[in-house]
């Protein structure tokens, strides 16, 4: 983890800092002002014990550094998360064609007026009827693979039904009634009567007391077709393999009084003639069950941004304990769907993670949330369908360069919904990677960082030959981290080489984790830097230091505490330096 430059006032026993004073803070309550003392000083064997008292408390906004463009942002309340989100999803756009009803020979027949025996050449009290089917319809259209079944249909299409009873011109002088009976899988959005008024009821068509001395009918503007319709009067629309069928009748009934009858010679021979013309008809929406193509294989790749420091080494063990990728799909079709993906870790190239997610539930007309998490909690956000996947933190726990979302999605075609034909809808996706800095047990962060600088003081100093120096600090460390860290230092000349083999550097104690990230716990540490060479702390310029934060120390784990800018620190207490050997410095 990341420490800056300012824990240790350089002007108290500058050239005693072999250790590099990691626990010192420029806020300490120093018993020891330089401004006030000679500082040509002596010290001799036995040693010198400065207490420099305590430190501040150190919060980790003083220890982690971020950056803009960072994977680690600090939130509002001050907790720090690893976020990034997809910039590169595409929209997909569901279609299916519109159905078009051609004419598959239609035909007309015709009907003759009887009295229910065979025509006489008299006048009949009873008068004469006629009744059938005047108009056989017969469509069909090509069946799109995404429509599964239909309900109901919306048709954009016309009808114009007309009679021609001028055959019965000068036998019969008008109709007592003609009734049109429509097929019932059909209905309208209007009916007009270009000529002669008639009455429309539901699918029947009435004419009353209709003179036969010109053409009459109606023209019918088309609503919809019902598929459930499939035993009603006069035909039916049906799916059958690939292809929409429509067979219908249109039946009419005729009612002639006896005292219309002008002639009754061959009567009964004499059809009354009718006809149709039929346009194209056209489903433009529907009701059913749909399944359109979703073309939605990926829903975008991450570039994860810069590390911020103590992210930034190959030993990193990014466990969290609930990492949560944030998915959002707008759909603006009355059509679910449900998603099967693999999410993709790389880095340097090299495949790092693969976790598989099944069925992530998109809903009909509206946005779909899902949270995808290790474990549900009450932390999540509001608002979001969970769902749950036990390795999702094995995504980040070598922390990539890249992350990939691809997908396999379907729409739901087993639950009803409207579809609008020759309409490109939009489904949208987005996801972010949310994953609030709390660990799991194998959770591991390390941070490297070198306090340098002093060899210019040190140079100006004279050791005796057989000098033993040696320097140890020792403090208690007051930890409210849910973290417990590990210490380590190497010497370094200035530039940069490891005097590891001139140098002694040894660090005592682990700091242990507040397991709750409010209670403080007290862990002893100390410091000690020794030559092994004469000489050798002439070359000293500064100390690499690496911490190491682990959620596991001694078989105890702390866990599921996110890390906290304000809230979590450490302190340092009983900060006190020995300072051994023999030298001689002028530090005026």
């Amino acid at each position: 983890m990341k420490m800056k430059n300012r824990f240790f006032s350089p002007h108290l026993l500058t050239p005693l800092l072999l250790c590099g004073v990691l626990m010192a803070t420029s806020c300490m309550d120093n018993k020891y002002d330089s401004g006030e003392i000679d500082m040509t000083m002596g010290f001799g064997t036995d040693g010198l014990k400065l207490p420099v008292n305590s430190s501040a408390e150190i919060p980790l906004a003083d220890i982690f550094e971020l950056k803009d463009g960072d994977c680690v942002r600090q939130e509002a309340n001050g907790d720090y998360v690893f976020y990034q989100k997809t910039t590169t999803a595409t929209t997909a756009h569901p279609y299916i064609n519109t159905i078009v009803f051609s004419d598959q020979g239609s035909r007309s027949n015709d009907i003759f007026l009887n009295n229910g025996s065979a025509a006489r050449r008299h006048r009949v009290a009873g008068g004469f009827t006629a009744k059938g089917n005047v108009q056989i319809i017969n469509y069909e259209a090509d069946k799109p693979e995404a429509v599964v079944s239909l309900t109901s249909a919306d048709v954009d299409g016309n009808i114009q039904f007309r009679v021609h009873p001028s055959n019965l011109n000068g036998r019969v002088s008008k109709f007592q009634q003609i009734t049109i009976s429509l097929p019932e899988f059909i209905t309208f959005k209007n009916v007009t009567f270009p000529t002669t008024q008639g009455v429309w009821s539901g699918n029947k068509i009435t004419f009353d007391n209709v003179s036969t001395a010109s053409d009459f009918g109606f023209d019918a503007v088309v609503d919809k077709f019902d598929f459930t319709k499939t035993n009603g009067s006069y035909g039916k629309v049906n799916i059958s393999g690939s292809k929409i069928s429509m067979q219908g009748q249109i039946h009419m009934e005729a009612v002639v009084n006896a005292a219309d009858i002008l002639n009754i010679t061959d009567l009964g021979q004499v059809p009354i003639k009718t006809s149709m013309t039929y346009s194209d008809f056209i489903i433009t929406g529907a009701k059913g069950k749909f399944n359109p193509q979703i073309k939605m294989d990926n829903l975008g790749d991450i570039t994860v941004g810069g590390k911020p420091d103590f992210l930034d080494d190959d030993n990193i063990v990014l466990d969290a304990d609930n990492p949560q990728i944030l998915l959002t799909v707008s759909n603006d079709m009355d059509v679910a769907a449900s998603v099967n993906g693999t999410l993709t870790a790389y880095k340097d190239g090299r495949q790092t993670a693969s976790i598989s997610i099944n069925d992530i539930p998109v809903n009909a007309s509206g946005d779909s949330k899902i949270c995808i998490c290790r474990h549900n909690a009450d932390n999540l956000p509001a608002g979001y369908t969970v769902k749950e996947v036990s390795n999702l933190s094995e995504l980040i726990k070598t922390i990539p360069d890249e992350i990939r979302f691809s997908v396999d999605t379907k729409a739901d075609a087993t639950r009803e919904s409207s579809f609008q034909m020759g309409h490109y809808y939009n489904v949208t996706p987005s996801y972010e990677v949310n994953v609030p800095l709390a660990f799991g047990k194998d959770a591991r962060i390390v941070y490297h960082d070198t306090f340098d600088g002093w060899n210019s003081s040190i140079s100006d100093m004279d050791f005796s030959d057989d000098s033993n120096i040696g320097v140890t600090l020792s403090a208690d460390v007051i930890n409210r981290l849910p973290v417990n860290l590990i210490v380590d230092a190497t010497p370094v000349d200035e530039n940069g080489n490891d005097l590891s083999s001139e140098i002694e550097v040894k660090v005592n104690g682990k700091i242990k984790a507040s397991a709750d990230g409010t209670t403080p716990v007290t862990s002893p540490l100390s410091i000690e830097v020794s030559q092994k060479k004469n000489g050798a702390v002439n070359k000293l310029d500064g100390l690499k230091f690496s911490a190491t934060g682990e959620s596991t120390l001694d078989g105890t784990s702390v866990t599921g505490v996110t890390l906290n800018a304000e809230k979590h620190n450490l302190k340092f207490d009983n900060i006190k330096v020995v300072i051994k050997g023999k030298y001689i410095g002028n530090f005026n």
